[in-house]
């Protein structure tokens, strides 16, 4: 009788903690999920801001809007990494038009790119995104956002704007 017991207890607790391993046992994902559009992120260029920031804000702008979950965003260094700046010169010649940012996009296998800059005036940052369709050439959306000194702040601002419709 004893021994029933025991054996009774120690079946119960196997099949506790079978059932607890089973509960957190992840489950694996059947439903693919949607691809996001890849969004190409160039280097924001600077007017009166130093070329440290620009690359800094740009980084930090680059997770802002990956965050946001509505594009695979490559950030300028994924896009240097994948032209290297000799051959971009080279392919491309000087980089400020439509035209050359559909060919960035299309080299980065990416629909959209987003170029912008950020500037100075007064005691004002003035920062401007553009999201620019490498099919169409043509943009598709253009921001203006107004700041104080706190960049940081602004372009996070900056990328909330750009992403509503």
């Amino acid at each position: 009788m004893k021994k029933s017991i025991i054996m009774s207890a120690l079946a119960v607790m196997l099949l506790f903690a079978f059932s607890a391993l089973a509960q957190n046992t992840p489950v694996p994902a059947t439903a693919k999920q949607p691809e996001l559009p890849r969004l190409a992120v160039n280097e924001i260029s600077g007017k009166g801001v130093d070329a440290d920031t620009c690359s800094t804000l740009t980084e930090i702008l680059c997770t802002e809007l990956a965050a946001a979950g509505k594009y695979s965003v490559m950030c300028a260094g994924d896009l240097k990494s994948i032209i290297a700046a000799s051959q971009q010169e080279a392919m491309l010649g000087s980089c400020d038009g439509e035209e050359c940012f559909a060919k960035i996009g299309k080299l980065a296998n990416a629909p959209f790119v987003l170029t912008g800059s950020i500037g100075r005036i007064q005691n004002r940052h003035i920062i401007t995104l553009n999201i620019t369709d490498t099919e169409n050439r043509n943009i598709v959306k253009r921001i203006s956002y107004e700041c104080s000194d706190d960049l940081i702040k602004g372009i996070k601002k900056a990328a909330e704007e750009i992403l509503k419709k």
